[in-house]
């Protein structure tokens, strides 16, 4: 973005991020981080935990700026244009600063693990993680980014994007920093078992969303009613979320230049819609790869 492409929401470089400052930030014990590769369930698990921090009312679930994205929120003037213009831009970011934020302060974030806070590891913030196949997940990044034409640096075919993928040089929404989907997915899997952390997949979730949900609940520490959690799981139906995510889509929608009534953050959200789009040389590449980045790993993915 440059020049006059800041002004107008059009993306035309790479976003910097400010990764020194975003290294040594301070963290707050009482910090709550919602990591995960893009596409892999951001919105759903934002959501989620937003409506049982607040028991269930989805307006208080759906303030601007109750979960901002840390890498954003760091974000000051004379740091990188392209990051700056999109933070003054977009409702959900529009004047936030992280030092400023009343505890507890939710954050989430698509960083590689190597370049999250180092204070993460001190002071042992809630930590939830979320993971997806990459087959969906690449479904999903592809709808998304079909939808934002002006948002792209290389041509965005299933064929390109598979091809990026699997070579490592894919770039999920113009950002170098989100590293590989295999690094970053087993990174917080080897911290599975610690207090403080979280790891959930993405399948799992859609399909028991209610038990999930007590599970979320358990690890923020909320005590919530059969009741609450019906409601919950009514809420993050599918049709629910693209409702409720309404306000939002349209702020980014208006950021980015593009027409309203596209989805951005919430699709179809299915497993195994993959099938539909792959050809069997894209699948078959694809599962070779991912045997390959698993195979001394007990980590595992439904793709179907």
């Amino acid at each position: 973005m440059e020049g006059n492409g800041a002004a107008s929401g059009q993306h035309k470089a790479k976003i910097q991020y400010p990764l020194e400052k975003i290294k040594n930030a301070e963290i707050r014990e009482d910090d709550i981080f919602l990591i995960t590769f893009p596409k892999s369930g951001t919105h759903l698990l934002r959501y989620m935990m937003l409506l049982l921090l607040s028991d269930g009312e989805e307006d208080a679930a759906t303030v601007d700026g109750r979960c901002v994205l840390l890498e954003i929120a760091l974000v000051e003037d004379g740091d990188d244009p392209v990051a700056e213009a999109f933070k003054s831009r977009y409702a959900d970011t529009k004047g936030v600063h992280m030092e400023t934020l009343s505890s507890p302060r939710f954050f989430a974030s698509h960083l590689s693990y190597n370049l999250l806070p180092r204070q993460i590891e001190e002071k042992r913030p809630k930590v939830i993680y979320v993971a997806r196949n990459p087959k969906d997940l690449l479904v999903s990044f592809l709808n998304m980014r079909r939808k934002m034409p002006e948002f792209t640096l290389y041509p965005i075919t299933l064929e390109s994007v598979v091809d990026t993928f699997v070579d490592g040089s894919f770039n999920p929404f113009d950002v170098e920093d989100y590293g590989s989907w295999h690094e970053h997915v087993l990174a917080w899997w080897a911290k599975k078992d610690a207090e403080n952390v979280l790891f959930m997949k993405y399948e799992d979730i859609t399909r028991n969303m209610k038990d999930n949900l007590r599970l979320l609940a358990r690890f923020l520490g909320k005590n919530v009613s059969d009741e609450v959690i019906d409601k919950i799981a009514n809420l993050c139906s599918i049709e629910s979320m693209r409702k409720s995510a309404k306000a939002r889509n349209d702020a980014l929608c208006e950021c980015l230049g593009i027409p309203t009534t596209e989805h951005l953050f919430v699709n179809k959200g299915q497993v195994g819609g993959w099938k539909k789009h792959f050809t069997v040389a894209q699948s078959k590449r694809l599962d070779e790869a991912y045997r390959s980045w698993m195979m001394d790993s007990d980590l595992e993915f439904d793709f179907e």
